[in-house]
């Protein structure tokens, strides 16, 4: 479905890649609509590769990936923590996938409303799936930026891009929100200099899932959910775990269309 980064993200006190990305998935709802993005592959463990109906049957297709390849390659999901990758049991062209820094979705990204447009509206898409990972490079960003208001945020592409997730790092509160997030802060404020967080580190989880949460609300409010006259499309906010292979619903799930 998707591979690694091939480049460290260019921050120098970020250790790791930034995945993924919008993700959306047509063979759920019209199978064949696809073909131009398919090919021929084998499937991993010599199991039929899964032909999913549902958001649920395509999260049992990673579950399958994930223990066929632990039988092949045991071991592997501890070693991919650091190469960040994610894959489901399915076919090629299963999945439509839109890819970018920390899964953001912008309302003036050309690219991104394309993307989000092409699929609910000319490929059948009725599935949008907004997918973060734990030890996301983007968020890590965010978290040891020096950067406190949009105004400054704007002189830097990569620090505007990530603008959305540091404001939520620096107003989270613990009596409304994320506490995790906030203990984040709490600790980095005593640092002199703020070091990307560790994995299992629960703030950084923690920020990991509100950005995915964030980018659901702006997909779902956005012009081009509004004014989808189409089937209704449901967007969900999942996590993935390098290091275990497991995916995260964050149960945020929202719809769009008739």
């Amino acid at each position: 479905m998707s591979h690694p980064d091939t480049q460290m993200f260019p921050y120098p006190y970020s250790p790791l890649p930034c995945l993924f990305y919008m993700l959306l998935f047509a063979h759920l709802i019209s199978p064949g609509r696809c073909h131009q993005h398919s090919g021929k592959a084998a499937s991993t463990g010599g199991d039929k590769l899964a032909e999913p109906t549902t958001v649920k049957d395509l999260l049992n297709s990673e579950k399958q990936f994930e223990k066929n390849l632990e039988n092949v390659e045991p071991g592997f999901f501890k070693h991919s923590a650091a190469a960040q990758r994610t894959l489901f049991h399915t076919a090629p062209g299963v999945v439509f996938a839109e890819r970018n820094i920390a899964a953001q979705y912008y309302e003036d990204d050309k690219n991104g409303n394309a993307v989000l447009v092409y699929a609910t509206a000319h490929l059948g898409v009725h599935n949008i799936i907004v997918m973060g990972h734990y030890g996301c490079g983007g968020v890590a960003a965010a978290v040891t930026s020096t950067v406190t208001s949009e105004k400054d945020a704007a002189k830097d592409p990569i620090e505007a891009w990530i603008w959305p997730i540091r404001y939520i790092y620096l107003n989270s509160k613990s009596d409304s929100f994320r506490a995790e997030i906030t203990a984040l802060r709490t600790k980095n404020k005593e640092l002199k200099t703020i070091s990307a967080p560790a994995l299992n580190d629960t703030g950084y989880k923690a920020l990991v899932e509100e950005n995915v949460k964030a980018n659901v609300q702006r997909i779902h409010k956005s012009k081009a959910a509004m004014g989808h006259k189409g089937p209704k499309a449901s967007i969900y906010g999942w996590v993935y775990d390098i290091a275990t292979g497991d995916i995260k619903d964050l149960g945020v799930t929202v719809s769009f269309g008739k």
